[in-house]
């Protein structure tokens, strides 16, 4: 073995909190093994991992773009549905980033207290759950249904009047947002 007690253990750090990674190049492959709140943690599981000859079975799967959606600015935004709620995590430049801020979070089971940026109130103060608001320039107001549907955010019309938004959204609650219930139709 390496004299070097950190070896394959990268340290990261969010805001004042560091953690540590363990990943280990294997055929030319960089593959992650799990990330700890403390040195002495990781090391421990580095020491196991070392035992069992790097076996690709402790290793942690690639994770695709799960929880990553881009944005239309060509940003990448993290969030997660948690208890029936859209949660927003942050937006960041790069996949890299969200890619690694991602892991960060499911390291530490998603808790709020590391939502890099806490998203503004819109300016209309509407209780109408999957309502969305927006006024364009021209001073006309526009009302959209969004919903989460087996993981994926869609939008289920625009409207010039929230009484139209609201009848829509009571339609599609009505039939459980299901798609295809609308052929019946």
């Amino acid at each position: 073995m390496e004299d070097n007690p950190t070896r394959n253990i990268f340290k990261r750090q969010y805001k004042d909190k560091p953690y540590y990674k363990i990943e280990k190049q294997i055929n030319g492959e960089r593959l992650y093994y799990g990330s700890f709140n403390s040195l002495e943690q990781a090391i421990q599981h580095r020491d196991f991992l070392e035992e069992q000859q790097w076996n690709i079975k402790y290793c942690r799967k690639p994770r695709g773009e799960k929880y990553i959606q881009k944005s239309v600015s060509g940003k990448y935004k993290v969030s997660k549905r948690i208890k029936n709620n859209q949660i927003y995590y942050g937006t960041f430049n790069t996949i890299e980033e969200a890619r690694e801020y991602r892991d960060f979070l499911e390291e530490h089971d998603w808790n709020p207290e590391y939502r890099k940026i806490v998203r503004k109130k819109r300016k209309h103060n509407t209780p109408m759950k999957y309502i969305h608001y927006r006024k364009y320039k021209n001073n006309n107001p526009r009302y959209w249904i969004q919903k989460s549907v087996n993981g994926e955010i869609l939008v289920f019309g625009t409207y010039d009047s929230l009484e139209e938004a609201m009848h829509e959204r009571d339609f599609w609650e009505s039939i459980d947002w299901n798609l295809d219930l609308l052929d019946l139709y």
